[in-house]
């Protein structure tokens, strides 16, 4: 591509004509290092700052160029940003980080010569983004650490016990005469660990494993027969309560069912899944967590149906990693979890989930 071979001669074309509208000018030097650390900030992060916006608009080319170099930048879902990032953080070599976002080393090459222009190294803004609020708007950036990172979800008996007995509760008890069955919604407590594993070439991986210990099922949650709404006031009070009663537990995540007529449905519907209500509750759910000193890493789905009838055949399983199923009496539980990631949104690849109980067959 055009753009992509470009990237070099367009970004220092672009320099080159900074240098000429300033040469002559007070303080020029000061401020055609500002103009630099904007194209930096632009390569490394892909924002545009209004600095920048407004400097090409001085100079005859200047929003050509930097169009050019922005199409760059968002090709292929920000993959420079995405190299630039595995490469300074996470350790990846050069050609890794290239091959892996299909990038060139010369546009890595790119911006280690501008970052030496200005004395930075490369990958200085996104440093910044790893312990910032600011990450939950950089989503490219957090593609590249779930990339890295594995996720083993272990939950223990109790824990099992208690979702799935909430769920066949909200089920088998009908709310109204109209209204047979409802979500529940919970929080779940446990701990986290990581691992660290270093590859030859390749860079910084690790393996995040959450314990699942506890379940609290949030009885002042609004539950209809497609949706829950959690109580904003349930949350803190459960997390202040969980501090003194569980000291050495936090927040890990939470869960909530998906209640099915039929438990051919769940199949049918692929019912352990996400929907885009659920993606979009996350967002202001993990900024009320984190307001409370909380980071939660998992969410689970508990589907549950009942089946037309007792059968003695063995239950179809979907094959996926992060999904369980098993049969309770005439009712069909499928439990899914799937990774929250920084940025608040869901993934399910790299996901393993561990039942340590006995899953009913």
């Amino acid at each position: 591509m055009a753009g992509q071979a470009d990237l070099h001669r367009n970004v220092f074309r672009l320099d080159a004509k900074f240098q000429d509208y300033l040469r002559g000018k007070r303080g020029s030097a000061a401020k055609l290092k500002q103009l630099r650390l904007a194209m930096l900030q632009l390569l490394e992060i892909g924002e545009k700052l209004p600095r920048l916006i407004r400097a090409v608009k001085r100079i005859y080319g200047g929003k050509t160029l930097l169009k050019r170099i922005v199409q760059a930048v968002e090709r292929k879902e920000y993959a420079l940003p995405k190299a630039i990032y595995d490469h300074a953080h996470l350790k990846a070599s050069l050609n890794t980080a290239c091959d892996t976002w299909a990038c060139k080393p010369s546009e890595l090459s790119t911006v280690n010569k501008l970052a030496a222009s200005v004395g930075r190294s490369p990958g200085s803004f996104s440093k910044d983004l790893r312990s910032s609020e600011k990450s939950l708007e950089i989503g490219c950036l957090i593609d590249v650490e779930a990339r890295r990172e594995d996720l083993v979800v272990h939950i223990g008996e109790r824990a099992l016990h208690d979702m799935v007995l909430a769920a066949a509760e909200g089920y088998l008890v009908p709310k109204t005469k109209k209204t047979r069955f409802t979500e529940v919604y919970g929080l779940c407590l446990g701990t986290i660990r990581q691992q660290r594993v270093s590859r030859r070439g390749g860079g910084e991986y690790w393996v995040r494993h959450v314990y699942v210990e506890r379940a609290a099922i949030q009885l002042r949650a609004r539950g209809s027969r497609d949706a829950v709404i959690p109580d904003h006031k349930s949350f803190a009070v459960q997390v202040d309560m969980a501090k003194v009663l569980f000291p050495y537990l936090e927040v890990v995540g939470d869960f909530h069912s998906h209640p099915f007529l039929r438990a051919r449905s769940i199949y049918r519907q692929v019912g352990w899944t996400l929907s885009g209500e659920d993606r979009e509750y996350n967002l202001n759910w993990l900024k009320e967590m984190r307001e409370l000193g909380q980071e939660p890493r998992v969410s689970f789905i508990v589907a549950i149906g009942r089946k037309k009838r007792a059968s003695g055949r063995r239950i179809a399983r979907p094959g996926l990693r992060h999904v369980k199923i098993m049969e309770i009496g005439r009712c069909l539980v499928a439990i899914s979890a799937y990774r929250i990631l920084r940025n608040a949104e869901y993934e399910a690849n790299g996901v393993e989930l561990e039942v340590l109980a006995q899953i009913p067959d």
